[in-house]
């Protein structure tokens, strides 16, 4: 077994011992693939091949390309800047020094084409590729109300609330979509699959709603809209989910086919994807504790169900089963003083029987967060 993964940014402080299972014996997660412990992994284009980042210093960022399978490094390049997004067949490479935007082939390295000057969402003082979306012709650009495109260190007014897709060449307006409600705050990204694009609208605000719309890629005009009582949810792999009080599903929102579904008490809760598992928390009906279900996320089959107590320490955000049905839960949250970073991101080793920590991992494990969802143990 390879990979100790453990320690990937710095060590506890003190204020972290109030963390749930703080005292808990501290160890390493032994994984079968001798992946970097230092890098921020993620998916690319081609399903063989996992991206590594790592900052290096400001505007620094090294980046690495791996073989799913066995970890074996393809490539290794230095860029004065990351990885911003993906097309069907690249990946894009955002540097602000030179104001390009670079096409990459996942698979040998080869830079196929620059765009520079690089659109405005993408500099630092706007910074809004959270929620833009590539193909080769057009880039997507949502736009929530608090944030600006800055051009020349003036707010460009022409960009409105909701979604603008332009053109990579001429960087003209190609359509607009007004927002369903008002954009606050900014929860998926638009998906392109062929010549449609997804949009999930969020809820903006307790009792709001959510709803999804489908629309054209070459003319933005709406295709579909669908809305429900409950919450959508756009996971890894962009499957998607609707949970209600009553019932999980997984539905096709391209054909509206439900895949499958199953129903009881979802209350209260949360569903989490990494690799093919689909956990879903939720109040357990006598109200004390919650219930987590382990399900297959491709055909809804249940795995295990757990009884956990409600944990006030730490944010449960995941949940894990390895093949051993050892169940790791995850705990996370964001650093409300430094955007982009977290507070903390651990896991601990649970034993739902006794309702105990039997160890957990180091405080920042953001390396091992980001690549559990594409190994298997």
């Amino acid at each position: 077994m390879f990979g100790s993964i453990m320690n990937f940014m710095g060590s506890c402080s003190s204020e972290k011992q109030d963390y749930f299972a703080a005292d808990a014996p501290v160890r390493s997660v032994d994984l079968p693939l001798p992946f970097p412990t230092n890098l921020l992994y993620q998916s690319s284009p081609d399903s063989s091949v996992l991206m590594g980042t790592r900052k290096r210093g400001p505007e620094q960022f090294e980046i690495r390309a791996f073989d799913c399978k066995t970890a074996q490094k393809l490539w290794q390049l230095p860029f004065a800047g990351t990885i911003v997004g993906q097309t069907d067949s690249q990946i894009l490479v955002y540097e602000e020094r030179t104001s390009t935007v670079h096409f990459v082939n996942p698979r040998d390295g080869r830079i196929t084409r620059n765009v520079s000057p690089e659109p405005a969402p993408l500099t630092s003082p706007s910074s809004l590729y959270g929620g833009m979306a590539f193909t080769d012709d057009f880039y997507l650009t949502t736009k929530p109300l608090y944030q600006n495109v800055i051009v020349k260190d003036q707010i460009d007014t022409s960009w409105k609330i909701g979604i603008t897709a332009k053109r990579w060449e001429t960087n003209e307006t190609e359509w607009f979509l007004p927002p369903v409600k008002q954009i606050v705050i900014l929860t998926y990204a638009p998906v392109i699959q062929g010549d449609n694009v997804l949009v999930v609208n969020a809820e903006q605000k307790m009792g709001s709603g959510h709803s999804y719309q489908i629309v054209s890629l070459k003319t933005g005009r709406e295709i579909h809209r669908s809305a429900t009582q409950g919450i959508f949810y756009l996971l890894r792999n962009d499957r998607f989910f609707e949970r209600t009080s009553t019932y999980v599903r997984r539905i096709d929102p391209f054909t509206r086919r439900e895949i499958w579904r199953i129903d009881g008490n979802f209350s209260l809760g949360w569903l989490s994807e990494i690799g093919d598992q689909l956990a879903v928390l939720s109040r357990h009906s006598d109200g004390t504790q919650n219930t987590l279900r382990i399900l297959n996320a491709g055909t809804g089959q249940e795995r295990s169900q757990f009884n956990l107590p409600f944990f006030k320490e730490a944010t449960l955000k995941g949940a894990y089963l390895t093949r051993l049905n050892q169940l790791l839960l995850h705990f996370e949250s964001s650093n409300p003083r430094i955007p982009g970073e977290r507070l903390y991101d651990y896991w601990v080793g649970y034993d739902p029987k006794n309702r105990r920590a039997r160890w957990r991992t180091d405080f920042h494990s953001e390396s091992f967060s980001s690549l559990l969802p594409f190994v298997t143990f």
